[in-house]
């Protein structure tokens, strides 16, 4: 089976069904990694991306992209694929102030593990600049130099209660 067809697989397994999917993943030599533990890993990276966001060094957040990687926005927009195309979406970004990244849920693997967020960006000159709010689907991926990289990135306006 094709490395991508069983991760997508195997996200789908665990995103649907958690402790079934962890005990699959045992059956074939996986261990999946403690909440805790995967929790931190997580929070880590989450929190890596936002300084850099705050620092303005939009090179360093798109860095945190595989260089195959996908940024899927919502209908009627195109999607970004690959490091060229991220790179030069997160430089387009305008005058960043700050991203706030709230873990909503989580799972997955070290290897592949996936995130999904509430993500509040502001961005953009003039004294009270409005906040930009959409949840976020983070797949991230161990790179082959043991890094882990953001593979896909899906987000959808947040609905307005």
């Amino acid at each position: 089976m094709h490395r991508t067809s069983l991760g997508l697989i195997l996200l789908l397994a665990i995103v649907a069904v958690p402790e079934v999917a962890a005990q699959q993943l045992r059956q074939i030599g996986i261990q999946p990694p403690s909440r805790a533990a995967l929790a931190r890993d997580l929070e880590a990276r989450v929190t890596a991306l936002e300084r850099a966001f705050a620092r303005g060094n939009m090179t360093v957040v798109a860095g945190y992209y595989a260089d195959d990687a996908q940024m899927i926005p919502p209908s009627g927009h195109r999607p970004h694929v690959g490091r060229a195309e991220i790179t030069r979406f997160w430089r387009g970004v305008d005058d960043p102030r700050s991203w706030e990244l709230e873990t909503l849920d989580f799972g997955g693997t070290t290897d592949e593990a996936w995130q999904l967020v509430r993500s509040t960006m502001i961005q953009g000159s003039g004294p009270d600049p409005k906040p930009h709010v959409v949840r976020c689907l983070f797949i991230w991926r161990r790179q082959p130099d043991g890094s882990h990289r953001i593979h896909l990135d899906i987000w959808t306006n947040e609905e307005k209660s």
